[in-house]
C-alpha cells in the first residue's frame, strides 16, 4: 500500500492534502452549461492499445433512485465517444451505457432492479475483456452484474486518442442531470481491473476512502477529488478540480468554489 508521498504511475501524488479528513464534493451541476471539462493530458487508458484493454472507473456520488442522473463522457476523433450515466427509472433501475459512436452504436445497458435506496453510493466499474459480459458494475458492497442478458454487444476498440473529457453531459454534447443538483464526491480511473474484494475496499463500509492509499494505488492514473484537492503546493484557484495522480486537470464551467460542499 502507497502512502501519500509516493509516485504513482500516472504522476506525483501531492504530500498531504489537509483538508480530506473535512471531506468535499462538489455540486451545482444541474444543465448543459454547468460542467467539468478538460481537453489536455487525457486518460489514455481508455485509448485501448487491445480490445482487451483493462481498466477500473471509481465513483462516488449521491443517488436519487426518482431521479435521472448525469454521465462521465470522452470523445474521440471521427465522431467516436463513449459515456457512463446514470438513471434513477421508476425507483427500481441503474441503467449504464457505453457507446461508440453519436448513431448509439455499441449501447450496453446494464439493468439492476431493487436499487431502491437513495444516498452516498460507490460505483466500481471493471473491464477484463471486449465483450458484454467482461464489464463488471459493482454497486456499494454488492457482487458484480453485468450486461451478459445482451453478450451480442461489444466494448468499441478506440483506434484514436481521446480529444476531450467530461463530467457533467456526455461527450457529444447532451447534458445531464435531468432530476436536479447532486453531490459528487470523487471519480478515479484505474489501470487493469479490480476483483471483488478490491472493489469492496474502495467503498470502504461506506465512509470517503482517500484512494491514493488504496491497495492499488500503484495503478491509480487519475484522481478527481471535487473539492478537497490542490495544485500540489497548496493552491487551489476555485475553477479547477485538480488531477492528484495524473495531469488531466478539470475546468470548472458555470460553477465555481461556492458549488464545494461538505460531504
Amino acid at each position: 500500500m502507497l502512502g501519500l508521498g509516493n509516485t504513482l504511475s500516472g504522476g506525483i501524488v501531492p504530500a498531504a492534502v489537509s483538508s480530506f479528513s473535512d471531506t468535499k464534493a462538489i455540486t451545482g451541476i444541474t444543465s448543459t452549461s454547468t460542467y467539468l471539462s478538460s481537453t489536455t493530458n487525457l486518460p489514455q487508458v481508455f485509448h485501448h492499445a487491445t480490445a482487451q484493454q483493462e481498466w477500473t472507473f471509481v465513483h462516488r456520488f449521491e443517488y436519487d433512485k426518482d431521479e435521472t442522473h448525469y454521465t462521465f463522457g470522452m470523445g474521440f476523433s471521427s465522431g467516436k465517444y463513449f459515456s457512463f450515466g446514470y438513471w434513477g427509472q421508476n425507483t427500481q433501475c441503474l441503467v449504464w451505457t457505453f457507446q461508440e459512436a453519436h448513431s448509439g452504436g455499441g449501447h450496453m445497458p446494464v439493468n439492476q432492479t431493487d436499487l431502491n435506496a437513495s444516498g452516498k453510493w460507490t460505483i466500481v466499474i471493471t473491464k477484463t475483456g471486449d465483450t458484454n459480459e467482461d464489464l463488471k458494475v459493482y454497486i456499494n458492497n454488492g457482487s458484480a452484474f453485468d450486461t451478459s442478458s445482451n453478450p451480442t454487444n461489444t466494448i468499441g476498440l478506440y483506434t484514436s486518442a481521446p480529444t476531450s473529457l467530461t463530467i457533467g453531459k456526455s461527450a457529444h454534447g447532451g447534458g445531464f442531470p435531468y432530476g436536479g443538483d447532486k453531490k459528487m464526491n470523487d471519480f478515479a480511473i484505474f489501470d487493469g481491473a479490480f476483483s471483488e474484494a478490491e472493489a469492496t475496499e474502495a467503498y470502504n463500509s461506506g465512509d470517503t476512502l482517500d484512494l491514493r492509499t488504496h491497495s492499488r494505488a500503484s495503478d491509480l492514473e487519475h484522481y478527481w477529488l471535487m473539492g478537497d484537492g490542490d495544485d500540489g503546493a497548496g493552491t487551489n484557484d476555485g475553477t479547477t478540480i485538480y488531477d492528484m495522480a495524473g495531469d488531466c486537470d478539470l475546468t470548472m464551467n458555470g460553477i465555481d468554489a461556492t458549488d464545494i460542499v461538505t460531504w
